[in-house]
């Protein structure tokens, strides 16, 4: 076997694209994350995922309860009325796209966070995931997929901050603390009106 040989034909597949990859699973009334192939995940670890229904997944995500109490009819539609793409967005103060939440050996858990928004001088990014949901209807699975884009707001137009700004503003306590952004919002305010 060589250094070049993938474990498994999943893999070898998911390799040859720059999006992550993930399969969820009907059969029945019971659903599942069934397969995921992923390099860039945003604060979640797929070992928490794997194997559990939608709701589960996304249940820590602020203003998905209602989703998650009746989400079953939306995979159908998924499945078979796809595809669909939607995009999601987060603060960011590096362009790194692994942000497992447990960091590698020898990088301490700050440095690793990725959302450390301060007085300094350091860059802050826009961090957004092209999300794409396919469906396989005559497996009863669809794919989902994420690809990860990142924007120095510095570079935004004032439009694009004024646009972020009302964003944030708009925000629960529960999403500002999702994302990352509780007690920051002030400094990220200041960091947009300076750039």
């Amino acid at each position: 076997m060589s250094d070049n040989t993938y474990p498994s034909l999943f893999d070898a597949l998911c390799s040859q694209v720059e999006e992550d990859m993930a399969v969820c699973q009907i059969q029945g009334e019971q659903d599942w994350l069934a397969a995921i192939h992923l390099s860039a995940p945003n604060h979640w670890a797929p070992a928490d995922k794997i194997g559990r229904p939608f709701g589960t997944v996304h249940g820590e995500v602020p203003g998905m309860e209602k989703l998650n109490q009746q989400y079953f009819k939306m995979l159908l539609t998924v499945i078979q009325k796809g595809p669909f793409s939607r995009f999601a967005w987060g603060i960011s103060t590096d362009s790194r796209l692994n942000h497992h939440p447990i960091p590698p050996h020898g990088v301490g858990a700050k440095e690793w966070h990725g959302r450390s928004i301060g007085d300094g001088e350091g860059k802050i990014y826009v961090r957004v995931e092209r999300q794409t949901l396919v469906g396989i209807p005559g497996c009863e699975a669809f794919l989902f997929t994420i690809r990860t884009y990142f924007y120095e707001i510095a570079e935004l137009t004032a439009v694009e901050k004024n646009a972020l700004m009302n964003a944030v503003d708009s925000m629960s306590p529960q999403s500002l603390e999702y994302k990352g952004l509780t007690g920051k919002v002030e400094l990220l305010r200041k960091k947009l009106l300076a750039g």
